[in-house]
Parts: structure tokens; C-alpha cells; sequence
């Protein structure tokens, strides 16, 4: 009777024990909970940030390839008008020295002339002199008339030579102005690449320690798994374990919306998910006893039901539990009740745990 009495106390220590070391888990867990869960909402977004600033670098390289055609089309026409301006400024200088040496020679003709007549008088001999001296002067007459002519025009074009001059001015301080733009943009291209690379490191980072916390996760669950079942060493395989305890029963209906081993929120999943409706009854996949019934960071209420032969199913992302530890619940029992995922989600999550190691169930299903 003493020896009963000294088991029962021993008993009741160990489960004493069990259970505070789950209540310090929750109470541990429950900072990272929330952290995890703003952590996950952010990840959510951050591919939409991400294609967001990709398409705002794809407009400022776009504007900048504008900018860059602009302006190679008003360096052209700076070195057209430029031309103008040389042109005409050349061109003005050559009339002026022409018609100046034009009126010198004219000039001095007339002076040359002058001498001739007072000293020959009206000779009637000078008379052929006399006409081609006239034919002469005629012909540079008529020349500095051109040439007045000619600079007139180029006088009447030095207002627009002018304007050739101010405008090109005006396409010089548009390029500096471009230029401007051009050296912004690149600064603002280059702020959003930092931001990208930013947001691209912060998400690694994340990744990494949500890496972590699943594994300190995993490891917390083989803790209460092992602390709570014993193992078959003669089973070695999940085959041999279904085998004694059966195919196992889907806990819900719907699809799989994440697999086995694939990535959600960039952690990859150690077990699967099943899209149902919030309030949906879930179901025990078989028959077996629980170990856990209870919050359980990152997975809502979480069930944990020993099945035996070394296998053990975890039940997350529930609103309610329906059992209690140490509580017998056959296959197809009701183990609780679907609530939402930590990103808003009414998925049910499931895990099949061989020897504590998590395994794919979704082959196990009938």
C-alpha cells in the first residue's frame, strides 16, 4: 500500500512537472507569437513592395532614356545654330572689309581724276580716257552697290542671328536643366535599389530567424512528444506504424494548400495544410490518447494525439479544443474546432510526427 501511495505521489509530481514546463513554454513563446505574427504580415507585403519600387525604377529608366534623346536632339541643334552664328558673323565681317576697300579705291579714283582733268583741261583727245574712266567708276559703282546690298541683307538677318544666339543660350541651360533631371533621377534610381536591397536583407534576415524559431518550435514539440509517449524500438518505419494502427482519416475535407516540405512565408512547412472555413469541426485522423491540448505559438489551440506505434498527429490553427490531455478519443472524434492561421487564413494545419520527426501524412490518407 506505502509503495501505491509513493507511486501516486511520483505520478502526480511528473505530471506536475510536465505541465508547468508547458505553461513556461506558452509564457516563453507568447513574446515570439506576436513578434512572428507582425513578421509574417510583413513578408506577406513585401513582394508587393518589392514589384512596387521595380516598377517605379522601370519608369525613372525610362524617363531617363527620354531625358538622354532629348537631349542628344538639342545638342544637334545647338551645333546647327552655332553654325548660323559663325556663318552669318563671317560672312558680315568679309561684306564690311569688301565694301570698305570698295569706297577707298572709288576714292581715290575720283581723286586720281581730279588731277588728270586740271592738268589736261578739256582736251579733245582725253575723250575715250575721258569714257572709259566713266565706264570705270560705273562698274565700282555698281559693286559697292552690291555689296551695300549684301550687307544690307546681312544686316537685316543680325536681329535673327540674334535670336540664333539667345536661343542657343536658352538649349544650353535646357541641357544643365536636363542635366539636373537626369543626376536626380539616377539619385532617386539609386534610393530605390538601397531601399530594395533593404528590404531584400530584412527579409533574409527575418527568414533566418523564423528558420530559427521553427526549429526551437520543432524541438519544443519532440520535447512534449517525448516527454509524453514511449517508443516501439521493434517499429522502424512509418508503413509498419500505419499498419497497426491503420490508414489514417483525413481530419477535414478540402484541399491541400500547402505541402509537405514546401515554403510558406519563406519557412518551409513540416507539415500540410488543408483550406476549410473558420468554425469547421476537425476531426482525429485515428484513434489515440493526448498529450497536449493547448495554445501553442504560431498554431493557434494545438491538439497532439498519440496514436501509438510510434506515430503522433499535431492539430493546429484551432479556435477551440474539444478534448483534454490524458483524455481517449477514437477515429473520426471530434478534436476541435478550425479557427484562422497566424496570417489571417482559415487553413487547418497538420503534422504526423514518426519518433518525433515530422513526416509527410498526406500519403497515409485514405
Amino acid at each position: 500500500m506505502r509503495y501505491k501511495v509513493l507511486l501516486s505521489v511520483v505520478i502526480l509530481i511528473g505530471t506536475s512537472i510536465f505541465a508547468n514546463d508547458v505553461k513556461e513554454l506558452e509564457n516563453q513563446i507568447k513574446e515570439i507569437d506576436e513578434q512572428i505574427q507582425g513578421r509574417q504580415n510583413r513578408v506577406r507585403v513585401i513582394g508587393g513592395e518589392r514589384r512596387t519600387i521595380a516598377a517605379q525604377i522601370a519608369d525613372i529608366q525610362s524617363e531617363i532614356k527620354v531625358i538622354e534623346d532629348e537631349g542628344r536632339e538639342i545638342m544637334a541643334e545647338i551645333t546647327t545654330v552655332s553654325r548660323n552664328i559663325d556663318y552669318g558673323e563671317r560672312s558680315l565681317g568679309v561684306t564690311s572689309n569688301e565694301l570698305n576697300r570698295a569706297k577707298t579705291g572709288y576714292g581715290a579714283k575720283i581723286i586720281a581724276w581730279d588731277k588728270y582733268v586740271k592738268s589736261r583741261g578739256n582736251n579733245p583727245e582725253d575723250i575715250i580716257v575721258r569714257k572709259n574712266f566713266r565706264g570705270l567708276l560705273y562698274g565700282d559703282l555698281g559693286r559697292i552697290e552690291h555689296i551695300e546690298n549684301v550687307q544690307l541683307d546681312i544686316k537685316k538677318v543680325t536681329g535673327e542671328i540674334e535670336e540664333e544666339r539667345k536661343k542657343l543660350q536658352e538649349l544650353r541651360g535646357k541641357v544643365e536643366e536636363n542635366k539636373k533631371t537626369m543626376d536626380r533621377k539616377v539619385a532617386e534610381q539609386n534610393a530605390l535599389v538601397a531601399q530594395l536591397n533593404r528590404e531584400e536583407s530584412s527579409h533574409k534576415q527575418d527568414i533566418a530567424r523564423l528558420e530559427r524559431e521553427k526549429r526551437n518550435l520543432d524541438a519544443k514539440i519532440k520535447e512534449i512528444i517525448n516527454a509524453s509517449t514511449r517508443q516501439d524500438t521493434t517499429i522502424t518505419t512509418v508503413e509498419q506504424s500505419t499498419l497497426q494502427i491503420g490508414t489514417l482519416r483525413r481530419p477535414v475535407a478540402g484541399n491541400i494548400v500547402v505541402g509537405f516540405g514546401q515554403r510558406n512565408n519563406g519557412v518551409v512547412s513540416n507539415g500540410i495544410e488543408i483550406a476549410s472555413r473558420t468554425g469547421t469541426r476537425i476531426t482525429s485522423a485515428a484513434a489515440g490518447t493526448v498529450v497536449y491540448a493547448a495554445s501553442f505559438q504560431g498554431f493557434g489551440n494545438v491538439v497532439m494525439i498519440d496514436y501509438g506505434a510510434n506515430l503522433v498527429g499535431v492539430y493546429g490553427n484551432l479556435i477551440s479544443c474539444s478534448v483534454s490531455v490524458g483524455s481517449r478519443v477514437a477515429a473520426g472524434a471530434q478534436v476541435g474546432v478550425l479557427g484562422k492561421s497566424s496570417d489571417g487564413k482559415s487553413n487547418f494545419y497538420y503534422e504526423l510526427r514518426f519518433n518525433a520527426k515530422p513526416t509527410n501524412p498526406a500519403p497515409y490518407f485514405r
